[in-house]
């Protein structure tokens, strides 16, 4: 199935079904680090504090990251929900399925954002030495509920690898990007594929 969807056509599943959500270019249309009230001073300060083993490709964007996060005040002014997929957020949290904010956002970042939607049943998200995206978000997701035991809505071509064991496939672009044009050649039944376009309904904080 293939479905260019308002937040009305996504699918329901039985109560106590996990539903796992991106943040960054997902339930947030822009970058939250890019919120973030940072002076140059204290952005410098969080740079020179990470550690030189930081300098690795695997850790260095983690760290500094995070950081930045502890150094700095959360600014949402200018911050964008997607307002469709926060009403059906709504909608699947009244019928009894949990959600689960699963970002490679720090954790501060996450979390200020869980508290002002305030729907979520847990948070996940990356720390100084580990950066929840990709391979290790799938990883996370296949452990703690089985392969095809969640469903998880994301944005980016790393997400590929949550998608792979995803009940069903939502994801927020436009039904003719090159990601959701991708899934839909790549994905097998019984899984289904669901497109959110990315601009719809922006709206500011819960």
């Amino acid at each position: 199935m293939f479905s260019s969807s308002d937040s009305c056509s996504l699918p329901d599943y039985a109560p106590g079904f996990p539903i796992c959500i991106d943040l960054d270019g997902t339930l947030v249309r822009e970058h939250t680090i890019w919120h973030l009230n940072l002076s140059l001073w204290a952005m410098t300060k969080a740079w020179i504090r990470t550690d030189l083993n930081s300098l690795f490709p695997k850790v260095f964007w983690p760290g500094i990251k995070t950081r930045m996060a502890h150094a700095a005040l959360m600014d949402q002014a200018y911050m964008t929900y997607h307002g469709g997929l926060l009403r059906q957020m709504r909608h699947w949290h009244t019928m009894g399925l949990p959600l689960y904010l699963v970002t490679g956002a720090p954790e501060k970042i996450a979390q200020y954002v869980a508290d002002r939607v305030g729907l979520f049943t847990d948070v996940w998200s990356s720390s100084a030495q580990y950066n929840l995206v990709g391979h290790q978000k799938g990883a996370l997701l296949r452990h703690r509920f089985g392969p095809f035991g969640y469903t998880y809505i994301g944005d980016s071509w790393k997400d590929r690898a949550v998608w792979t064991t995803s009940a069903d496939v939502i994801c927020v672009a436009k039904i003719d990007s090159a990601l959701t044009q991708h899934l839909h050649k790549t994905i097998a039944p019984p899984q289904r594929l669901f497109c959110l376009p990315h601009g719809a309904e922006p709206t500011r904080a819960p």
